[in-house]
């Protein structure tokens, strides 16, 4: 699509003209509107933070559980506004979905050499999880 403007046009035409197409974007196809989904308070946000387990490695984005729960609490309302947005959109950031694969060894005194010896685990990113758990808790019922 290509948008024409005056040459001489102000910040609030090209906002107006790009928020028009935004929403015909948005709302193309859809029948359902981000007022009636699921919405994320910080409330849960912030009772997820703190059932978070410690200790555990982080991610590919080298945060921890324990840098989300030591941060400043304004980091909770960022964090619900981005979550509703991931949501209002049906758009998850293409990091949420990446992790390390990690192998473990099952039997330690079993064959090492073996790859029947060893499963593997993922290290995720503690954001993503943090997703997961509202999301979980907030669809619980419907389960």
């Amino acid at each position: 699509m290509q948008f024409i403007l005056s040459s001489r046009s102000l910040d609030i035409e090209v906002a107006s003209t790009l928020s028009k197409h935004h929403v015909t974007l948005v709302t193309a196809g859809r029948d359902v509107h981000c007022l009636t989904m699921m919405t994320c308070t910080v409330d849960m946000v912030d009772e997820c933070v703190r059932k978070l387990m410690r200790g555990k490695a982080s991610g590919h984005d080298d945060l921890t559980v324990e840098h989300v729960q030591n941060s400043h609490p304004v980091l909770t309302v960022l964090l619900s506004l981005l979550f509703n947005m991931v949501i209002c959109h049906g758009m998850v950031p293409d990091d949420f979905g990446k992790g390390i694969i990690i192998p473990l060894i099952k039997n330690s005194e079993g064959n090492k050499r073996s790859s029947d010896n060893y499963r593997g685990i993922t290290l995720s990113p503690v954001l993503s999880k943090l997703f997961e758990m509202i999301l979980l808790n907030d669809l619980q019922s419907c389960l």
